[in-house]
């Protein structure tokens, strides 16, 4: 029999227009309870084991007479399943068991086997079959001929498979819809500016999206390594130290944490950037981890972005602090050229007034260094918070110092405004902690600052310093509107204010992140109309006080031989003029290339040299430093300069120096300096 494409898999009924009882054509009369007849003319009823064989088969079975198609015997299971008693069948042909649009395709296969080359057995093919009930099902059909006592009879073995086909047919819509999903979701990954990586549990990965290529510089459409993609670069934490291979987000996801974290980044072709990373596991059903899955935001930008804000931040700062700080020069340079002009006219006399004249230098004098001191509070206030290790620090001596910073803040306000500001400070007890005073210098000036715009009308603003149970407690408290109780919550974010366009929203932010470098904590309370408190705990330093500064001896009977090199000749003359009484020999260099020069060609050794930090256009004082070192490593060497607060001692003496003399000289800060420590 041959076969033709099934259709449905799913059993349908045939149409009553299109198909009819099939015609009463039984060639062989069945008894009244329709089993088999005595003899069939087949020999079947000749051969009981053949009978029973036949009857009791488990698949569906019948038998047709090839010439006129007449189902001429079938078996028990042939009856079950087509609903048809077993004398209906006998009265059938083998065409009444086919739709009616499969029975001219029937007819004519059977009709090329007659008349062609007829194999004995042929292998399946599929058919449909109508049951009783009309219901349509798609079979296959396997045909043998028998030759039954020189009658030519054709078996038919029937495998119903219209289940089969609709779980095929299932599987192919689910695998159909599992390929779409499964390109929907990589075009979605392809689509996602994160890098999406997925790992195996051995940390083989198995799926990396165009992101992830790019993020670690690799080409090609796949990963070329079976490793894990951090292992490709360098990892650094935010606090820029490099991340051990067992530590690293993906590797600590392969056993079982999920980690969370902003990294540095540096791959093989020397890219670096900042990467948001969240890592976790994937698990089986039991819970086991099956491998990871690692997502990466590239935020590079968004970190300079807001380091730009958090700098022009600390501008603004600055720039309220140098409107105060300009008004006390002003003022000091005033009393610098007023008490200036008197001495000279003091000296003009006859006689000359020396008592007055002494008097109007000791305040021309004390107006200088006053305004040299409010100019290295400025300084201090602007260096750049170190990343050496942390310093004992005296919170009670840094509170007083961010007062006397603030000050002329507080002043310009009284005066501009009319709101009466005043600031007190308390310290009580031990206050050392161990950190970097310039970070707590900024934070707390970020503290009084808004204390300041939270005060619209004036009042008061106490600062405070003492031990807890915790460490050291720091209150910085104002008598101001407070802050409203849906913005408590908000304080700490960046860039929320509730200053309008006069805040960025950086202030406490910064001052969050520094608490929290310096390992503390912060809380802020501001009942409605009683002002804002804001309390800092620190912990309180492990070690000893601060060791005392090394006691200066006195500069040596003989004198010294120093090399004293300044840009500006004026300094090096005042040097000269400061030291020569005192027993030293100075020689005196424009700038670093001629310092170098003399020292070449001197013909004594130089006991010392002071050297400035700016020195022109050429080498710079740090420049200086390291020839010195080369060529006389037993000469002393002073660095000074007038960016003192921006430069850390410990700096110079790390690179070969003696110390570091800040300017403008003072004669014995000048004489306690070359004489060197005790």
């Amino acid at each position: 029999m041959a076969g033709t494409p099934a259709g449905d898999a799913v059993p349908r009924r045939v149409d009553p227009a299109e198909w009819h009882a099939p015609p009463a054509r039984a060639r062989i009369a069945a008894d009244p309870a329709g089993s088999a007849p005595a003899d069939d003319g087949f020999g079947l009823a000749v051969d009981p084991l053949l009978r029973q064989l036949f009857g009791s088969h488990p698949l569906p079975m019948l038998m047709y007479a090839p010439d006129s198609l007449a189902i001429v015997d079938v078996n028990d299971a042939l009856v079950g399943a087509s609903g048809y008693a077993r004398a209906e069948l006998l009265a059938m042909s083998i065409a009444d068991l086919h739709p009616p649009d499969e029975v001219a395709a029937l007819v004519a296969a059977i009709q090329r086997l007659n008349h062609g080359r007829r194999p004995a057995h042929r292998t399946a093919t599929r058919w449909q079959h109508v049951y009783r009930d009309g219901s349509i099902h798609d079979v296959e059909v396997a045909a043998h001929d028998l030759d039954m006592q020189g009658r030519m009879s054709v078996l038919v073995v029937i495998t119903d498979i219209t289940e089969r086909l609709r779980a095929e047919r299932e599987r192919d819509e689910l695998l159909a819809r599992m390929r779409a999903e499964s390109a929907e979701r990589a075009a979605i990954l392809e689509q996602m500016a994160d890098a999406v990586v997925v790992a195996d549990a051995r940390g083989v990965v198995v799926l990396a999206n165009h992101a992830a290529h790019d993020m670690f510089d690799i080409d090609g459409a796949s990963w070329p390594l079976p490793t894990e993609p951090m292992s490709r670069t360098t990892l650094f934490d935010p606090e820029g130290q490099p991340v051990l291979d067992a530590d690293r987000p993906f590797r600590r996801s392969l056993t079982g944490e999920t980690v969370r974290g902003e990294f540095r980044i540096v791959t093989r072709k020397d890219r670096e950037r900042w990467v948001d990373i969240a890592s976790g596991p994937l698990r089986d059903d039991q819970g086991a981890v099956t491998g990871a899955v690692w997502i990466g935001r590239d935020i590079t930008d968004e970190r300079r972005r807001r380091a730009r804000e958090a700098q022009g931040d600390k501008l603004r700062a600055l720039g309220q602090m140098a409107s105060g700080v300009a008004h006390d020069l002003n003022q000091y340079l005033g009393l610098v050229a007023g008490y200036g002009d008197l001495s000279a006219r003091s000296l003009d006399v006859t006689p000359p007034d020396l008592a007055g004249a002494r008097e109007a230098i000791d305040v021309v004098v004390r107006a200088a260094m006053d305004g040299s001191d409010t100019v290295k509070r400025l300084l201090t206030f602007a260096r750049p918070t170190p990343d050496g290790p942390a310093d004992v620090v005296d919170v009670g001596s840094l509170l007083r110092e961010v007062a006397a910073l603030t000050a002329p803040r507080l002043r310009d306000e009284t005066q501009q405004t009319r709101r009466p500001i005043t600031m007190t400070v308390e310290v009580n007890g031990d206050t050392l902690i161990t950190g970097w005073a310039s970070a707590l210098r900024e934070a707390l000036t970020n503290l009084i600052f808004n204390a300041i715009d939270a005060m619209p009308a004036g009042g008061t603003i106490r600062l405070e310093a003492a031990p807890s149970p915790e460490g050291v407690a720091i209150t910085v408290s104002d008598s101001g509107v407070g802050i409203p109780e849906s913005a408590l919550q908000h304080v700490f974010e960046p860039f929320f204010t509730t200053k309008g366009e006069r805040g960025t929203g950086l202030g406490l932010a910064i001052v969050y992140g520094i608490v929290e470098r310096h390992g503390g904590s912060l809380t802020i309370a501001s009942p409605p109309g009683h002002g804002t408190t804001v309390t800092v705990t620190l912990p309180a330093a492990t070690g000893q006080k601060p060791p005392p500064l090394p006691r200066a001896r006195q500069a040596e009977p003989g004198g010294l031989r120093i090399l004293v090199v300044d840009d500006e000749p004026s300094i090096t003359r005042m040097v000269s003029m400061m030291l020569v009484p005192h027993g030293h020999t100075i020689i005196t260099a424009a700038s670093a290339e001629e310092a170098l020069d003399k020292l070449a060609a001197a013909a004594q050794p130089f006991d010392l040299i002071l050297s400035d930090l700016g020195l022109g256009a050429g080498m710079n004082g740090w420049d200086l430093l390291d020839h010195v070192r080369e060529i006389a490593p037993g000469t002393r060497f002073i660095l000074s300069t007038g960016w003192g607060a921006q430069i850390d001692p410990a700096t110079v003496i790390e690179r070969g120096g003696e110390g570091l003399l800040p300017k403008p000289y003072r004669l014995n800060g000048l004489l306690t300096a070359i004489a060197g420590p005790a």
